[in-house]
């Protein structure tokens, strides 16, 4: 794999990768696995990021093999950004998360993929389980067994936001699922980057409420981003992280106090 991407092994450093995966940097790229039901994913979403049209936003580009593959042996290698994760303009990133979501339809008609790629519905992490029950209407994933207070908080979140109904269904898009972890600002002062790509499939509308949410959980954003999304799309995003917390995280279970507090008063701020 190494040698495919033209690495050396002593310049390895180790990274944090996507969807808890270790990632490595080698020089000017990130190499970064692929578990294996995910090629289909991995391949997508090289092709249409390859394809894109950055404007109003950068976003991380894939790189190929020598043999000419975005993955390689279950490995793809992406090009590395300088910079620092942005914790202080949240209305930089969500309109980073604007124009890069208004950019994936086109680069995806472009490159001649699927819109709505197949392998959406192929997937089985928890992520994927929570939008299918928070935006979609899927049941609830068995993997949740928490006690009476984590489910009346999910409630209170669900009360607020349930799932997208068939006319905001019809809008939905493959979108950046984790961009309020996920945007940095370059140090060579061009503006913001998106890296770590996880694809999910709901409305550009609930991601961006999404990333005020977790602002302002989180991070210690303005409490005043909440009052630019519809208190729906706000209730879904909680009930996004409650659930995906809910399913017994290794994230939780280090601080599962502290994240009860954060999403109660969270939901205090949204009147749940």
């Amino acid at each position: 794999m190494l040698k495919a991407f033209g690495v050396r092994a002593e310049g390895l450093l180790p990274l944090a990768g996507a969807l808890e995966q270790t990632a490595w940097r080698a020089g000017d790229l990130v190499l970064k696995p692929l578990q294996a039901a995910n090629h289909d994913e991995g391949e997508w979403v090289a092709t249409v990021l390859d394809a894109i049209v950055e404007d109003g936003f950068r976003v991380i580009k894939p790189v190929r093999a020598f043999g000419g593959r975005w993955v390689e042996d279950g490995w793809t290698a992406w090009e590395w950004f300088e910079g620092e994760h942005e914790r202080s303009d949240w209305r930089a990133v969500i309109a980073a998360g604007d124009a890069f979501h208004r950019a994936v339809r086109p680069a995806a008609e472009k490159a001649g993929v699927d819109v709505r790629p197949a392998w959406l519905d192929a997937r089985g992490h928890r992520w994927a389980l929570a939008e299918a029950t928070v935006w979609h209407g899927g049941p609830l994933p068995v993997r949740v067994n928490r006690g009476e207070l984590e489910s009346t908080l999910f409630a209170r979140a669900v009360a607020l936001g349930p799932p997208l109904s068939a006319e905001e269904a019809g809008r939905c898009q493959v979108v950046h699922g984790d961009i309020a972890s996920n945007v940095l600002r370059l140090r060579d002062g061009s503006g913001h980057a998106l890296i770590d790509v996880s694809p999910g499939w709901r409305t550009p509308q609930s991601t961006a409420a999404q990333i005020a949410i977790e602002a302002v959980t989180w991070f210690h954003g303005p409490h005043d981003l909440l009052d630019e999304f519809a208190p729906a799309d706000l209730g879904r995003a909680c009930a996004f992280r409650l659930l995906c917390g809910l399913q017994v995280s290794a994230d939780w279970a280090k601080d599962f106090p502290g994240e009860l507090k954060r999403w109660t008063r969270t939901l205090e701020l949204l009147g749940a």
